[in-house]
């Protein structure tokens, strides 16, 4: 076996849906980009496979809800260049224990940052999402 080597400006090890995110970008912006992925394309090993994706709108460190803003843009250019409609905004529930680190820290960050929060009382969830039913002392929020 041989192999033929050139010089380029960036190798992504890893094709998953942020790799292959980071190469398209890369090259549409005249990077030498070179991809490698240990699996065949469509491989179910990843955390990208399957039919949908979630957008989060609630994070407790800086720097996501700027990503989430991208992201949100690159979807709509993806449906542009392919004519198909791709993204469904659907909404979200985060729910935990109150006075918990994790949920307070988003709250907070997220309030800041003019992301709408419904907070949720305990019995809210079950009553407008049958299928959800908090465990007793738990809170939920809805960006």
């Amino acid at each position: 076996m041989s192999f033929r080597t050139r010089d380029v400006d960036v190798i992504v090890v890893g094709l998953g849906v942020l790799g292959a995110s980071a190469l398209c970008e890369l090259a549409r912006h005249g990077v030498d980009v070179v991809g490698i992925e240990q699996y065949q394309p469509g491989h179910a090993s990843g955390s990208s496979h399957g039919r949908s994706r979630a957008l989060r709108f609630l994070y407790d460190r800086p720097g996501y809800l700027e990503l989430l803003a991208l992201a949100l843009d690159a979807w709509t250019d993806l449906e542009a260049a392919t004519g198909r409609r791709l993204y469904w905004p659907c909404g979200s529930l985060f729910f935990g224990r109150p006075r918990n680190p994790q949920l307070a820290a988003s709250l907070r960050f997220s309030e800041t940052h003019g992301v709408e929060v419904q907070r949720l009382a305990p019995n809210e969830p079950a009553r407008r999402w049958p299928s959800f039913a908090l465990p007793a002392g738990h809170e939920g929020v809805s960006p």
